[in-house]
């Protein structure tokens, strides 16, 4: 989980906990998302009851490798996430050029998705020109003071190529109980479904040709004579596959 631009740690942390609220995905919210192959290894998913489960990684803790990674599948990176505060950048396009330019260092991430919170009518037009992007509207607080120094139109939904466009938030008068998600929200959570839809897919690709000649043999050299890894102290219980 990357954050894109110069946004302070609180502001990211704001944006940033919309999407790791969702550390668990229901595989039946996913099912409609994900197109399962004709010899697919996922035929008997419990789909009804099963769920994915992520972990959000710093961009440090993240390019750190693990011991034996190649041999800890589940461990490995399997998709990135940039979080972009548009209000905070001057230039959209060139923070968008680095978030990829750093995605690549991520040899197995095969998902991409870059989160635009906020941007602005100009700066759409620049995020208009890639993929893989999702657009937030404003929230409560920077629309109420947008709305303090221009008059906007009304709200409706678009769509610009590529672009998932979201409606702007609801004005105060006819806002929903706080108990209800906000705008938000269920645009984050259909973000992270078809993010592990897309994540999914991957894996089953891979699944379909897994043979052992993929594995890095050169990882298994920091493993000595006695089958222990240099440096490797105890360790807790494994995360959830």
């Amino acid at each position: 989980l990357l954050c894109v631009g110069e946004a302070s740690p609180a502001v990211f942390d704001k944006y940033a906990s919309l999407i790791t609220r969702h550390r668990q995905v229901e595989l039946s919210s996913i099912k409609s998302f994900y197109k399962e192959a004709q010899k697919s290894p996922f035929k008997f998913f419990p789909w009804r009851t099963g769920h994915m489960s992520f972990s959000f990684l710093e961009e440090e803790e993240a390019l750190t490798p693990a011991p034996l990674s190649p041999l800890h599948s589940h461990r490995a990176v399997a998709g990135v996430i940039g979080v972009l505060h548009c209000p905070s950048v001057p230039d959209v396009a060139r923070e968008v050029a680095q978030f990829e330019k750093v995605c690549r260092t991520f040899k197995g991430a095969s998902t991409v998705r870059l989160a635009a919170f906020g941007p602005s009518d100009s700066q759409m037009a620049d995020l208009a020109k890639k993929d893989n992007i999702f657009l937030f509207p404003p929230s409560v607080e920077e629309e109420e003071q947008r709305a303090e120094g221009a008059e906007s139109g009304p709200p409706g939904e678009e769509s610009r190529g590529s672009l998932s466009v979201t409606p702007p938030s609801t004005p105060p008068a006819a806002r929903a109980p706080r108990s209800a998600p906000s705008v938000l929200e269920q645009h984050a959570e259909i973000m992270m479904t078809d993010f592990a839809a897309c994540v999914l897919t991957e894996l089953e690709r891979w699944m379909l040709v897994a043979s052992p000649t993929m594995v890095d043999l050169g990882a298994l050299e920091a493993v000595d004579g006695q089958g222990s890894v240099p440096g490797a102290g105890a360790s807790g219980p494994s995360p959830e596959a």
